[in-house]
């Protein structure tokens, strides 16, 4: 047998002897920095976007606001060019800056400074990370999904939701438990609307994730892998929107 060990801009590193493949991108990092003339960051940025303090016991919680001035056309030609360039590796081999991708994606019509400045901090995550891996370990075909929200996160109060997709054994338990594995999808999308709670923008995400399972389900079934009559495993953090689901 003949394995590939490149495809469509993806490294293939076999290891059939153990059973797993990884997956990733080496030279696309350095090369999209090097497109955008962007420096090594002084320090080390271990994180894709800024982190946001909770605030525990808030009983309302409010929408951010960013009152930074716009950006010129070039600035903002930049922006676009930013979140168009990592889009396609994000989905590829590094779903970790999807929500910050989301997050220039929601202002790149109109940016700031604000979003400049979530731009160079991405940047900067990935001169400090620029070989993203993804490992898929052999396994069962059953489509197992893992679903989250953030509330109010996004501008004009908007919220951001996430399901990630993954494919594993058969389920033995109650719930079930998969075993870890890559993910063959990551959804991040923003909520329309602004929803009135948090347990509310759980539910929109979780409707969502359900939606964009349809088709990989759809597809699973085609190729021959039996998915569980008793439905598909979906996991969410939320009492409260868990069980207006099954109410």
């Amino acid at each position: 047998f003949f394995f590939f060990s490149s495809y469509l801009g993806l490294t293939l590193n076999w290891h059939y002897d153990k059973g797993y493949v990884d997956v990733s991108m080496p030279d696309y990092v350095p090369k999209s920095l090097a497109k955008f003339k962007h420096s090594p960051p002084t320090r080390p940025q271990h994180a894709p976007h800024p982190w946001t303090q909770p605030v525990y016991g808030q009983k309302v919680q409010y929408a951010p606001a960013d009152e930074s001035p716009p950006l010129n056309k070039a600035d903002t030609q930049r922006v676009q060019s930013i979140a168009g360039t990592f889009l396609y590796y994000a989905r590829a081999v590094d779903p970790t800056i999807l929500p910050s991708l989301n997050e220039i994606a929601s202002q790149q019509a109109a940016p700031t400074h604000k979003t400049c400045n979530a731009c160079n901090h991405l940047l900067d995550y990935l001169a400090t990370y620029p070989l993203a891996t993804i490992r898929y370990h052999a396994s069962g075909m059953v489509l197992c999904m893992v679903s989250d929200a953030a509330y109010l996160v996004l501008p004009k109060a908007r919220s951001r939701c996430a399901t990630l997709y993954t494919l594993t054994d058969p389920p033995t338990g109650t719930p079930p438990s998969p075993t870890p594995n890559g993910p063959v999808h990551v959804l991040v999308k923003t909520i329309h609307g602004v929803p009135a709670s948090a347990s509310k923008a759980e539910t929109a995400g979780i409707f969502s994730g359900g939606q964009e399972a349809c088709p990989i389900i759809t597809a699973l079934q085609e190729m021959g892998h039996p998915q569980p009559v008793t439905g598909t495993p979906f996991e969410t953090d939320n009492s409260t929107a868990h069980d207006i689901l099954k109410a």
